[in-house]
């Protein structure tokens, strides 16, 4: 089944790989927050200061964080974490190998909901499993918000919303465990 790009005229095999070319072409920049694809950085640049889209103060920040698996540079941790979950990355990770890692980490309990730890360890695809409902199975140690994907966890982490940060307590634990076995995948 192919799927097409109205914009650029072109169409793809998959759904993820139109949402590739969405994220790395010239002429797609899209709000993460909601709904908005400009055709020019402009665009994009006028669509957060009218919508007061949160994302706005991140289009100012310089990348800071490598990816694990490959050379490419992210704003945060959280997006890094994106880029591996949809399979994106040259490197070959994808959420699959994301999640099992993170299930083999000593402190799994901190994150990983004891109900899908067993389903994420052996790599089952949880948004396509049976349940009626949308599954959380991470968690923030901190305040017990859960989540239905890892870069969700961290990009809380990231914000304000929480005590949590990206350097102290178990999510640095994580993060180092992450990075000692997926570095260059």
């Amino acid at each position: 089944m192919a799927v097409w790009c109205h914009r650029c005229y072109r169409s793809f095999r998959t759904y993820q790989a139109l949402y590739q070319h969405y994220r790395d072409s010239v002429h797609h920049h899209e709000c993460p927050d909601c709904d908005f694809d400009g055709e020019f950085r402009d665009e994009l640049l006028d669509h957060f200061r009218k919508e007061g889209c949160r994302t706005h103060r991140l289009s100012h920040k310089s990348a800071k964080c490598e990816c694990l698996g490959c050379c490419r540079m992210f704003k945060t941790y959280g997006g890094m974490i994106i880029h591996l979950e949809t399979g994106a990355c040259v490197s070959g990770i994808d959420r699959f190998d994301v999640y099992e890692t993170v299930a083999e980490c000593r402190r799994w309990p901190d994150y990983i909901d004891q109900n899908f730890y067993e389903e994420i360890l052996c790599r089952t695809d949880l948004e396509d499993y049976n349940y009626t409902e949308k599954v959380y199975p991470f968690n923030c140690s901190t305040c017990q918000q859960t989540f239905s994907k890892l870069s969700s966890l961290f990009q809380h982490v990231e914000s304000p919303s929480c005590g949590q940060t990206l350097d102290k307590g178990s999510i640095l634990v994580l993060r180092r465990f992450l990075r000692d076995r997926l570095d260059r995948y």
